[in-house]
């Protein structure tokens, strides 16, 4: 079975590159479609109206916020996808939980939406179905955070250019 038939068996659906209004701190968020069945769906691997929120925070004469955010994304996200790695060969539940929401928010802050959906779904998979679920997860995730980690690349090297 390939990763795309997988996904519908584990609840994953690419999120729609909508901001939701009313975040906290006033930032958009990743989009969340539970509510949105008939919705479009775009695959983009960075949420833009995220970026657009954050660079209008952005202080004339400051460094760039968008790379600094990229560059402490870029260095800490890996280590939290490895955590969920380990607690899923390890089926610990308790830890990918963990791992996952502290990489949801993450993701979620700098527009990194396909990740921040399917760390989600990690913390709302039961034990019991840990073992079904967690390697096409784990599939899903390494995907969807490479394809992030390249555009937040690019973004970078466009915003340092």
């Amino acid at each position: 079975m390939s990763v795309e038939q997988a996904t519908t068996n584990v609840g994953y659906a690419p999120v729609s590159a909508a901001s939701e209004p009313g975040s906290p701190g006033g930032q958009p968020a990743c989009g969340d479609v539970s509510d949105r069945a008939d919705a479009a769906i775009s695959i983009e691997a960075i949420d833009q109206t995220v970026l657009a929120a954050l660079a209008e925070a952005q202080e004339e004469g400051e460094p760039d916020l968008i790379v600094e955010l990229i560059d402490l994304y870029l260095e800490d996200a890996p280590q939290w996808v490895e955590a969920i790695r380990a607690a899923v060969a390890q089926a610990d539940a308790a830890s990918i939980k963990g791992a996952a929401h502290t990489l949801k928010g993450s993701s979620g802050s700098v527009g990194v939406c396909q990740v921040a959906e399917i760390c989600k779904l990690f913390e709302q998979t039961d034990f019991d179905s840990l073992a079904a679920r967690g390697e096409t997860l784990m599939q899903l995730l390494d995907r969807e955070f490479e394809r992030a980690r390249a555009a937040l690349l690019t973004e970078r090297d466009r915003r340092i250019s």
